[in-house]
């Protein structure tokens, strides 16, 4: 079967529109890479989902520090705040 000319017209400028969206999302990938490395010290995706794992579990360490701290404290001194 052989493609019309306006066929392969369509189907080039289709190819140059998909070429154009691919090369926009490389430079949108390349500026988040190199955020990821200024703000965060990591040279690419999985360190920084690795370093997002290490901080989420700090986070809930710390969360359930404060919950038994507070806890502790309304122990101790809860009949202070209570009027």
């Amino acid at each position: 079967m052989a493609v019309t000319v306006e066929e392969f017209q369509r189907i080039k400028k289709k190819v140059e529109s998909l070429q154009q969206e691919v090369s926009e999302a490389k430079g949108v990938l390349q500026t988040h890479l190199a955020k990821l490395k200024e703000e965060f010290e990591c040279d690419s995706v999985e360190e920084a989902e690795a370093l997002l794992e290490e901080l989420k579990g700090k986070a809930e360490s710390s969360e359930q520090q404060y919950t038994e701290l507070m806890d502790e404290f309304r122990e101790k001194y809860g009949d202070l705040l209570d009027d």
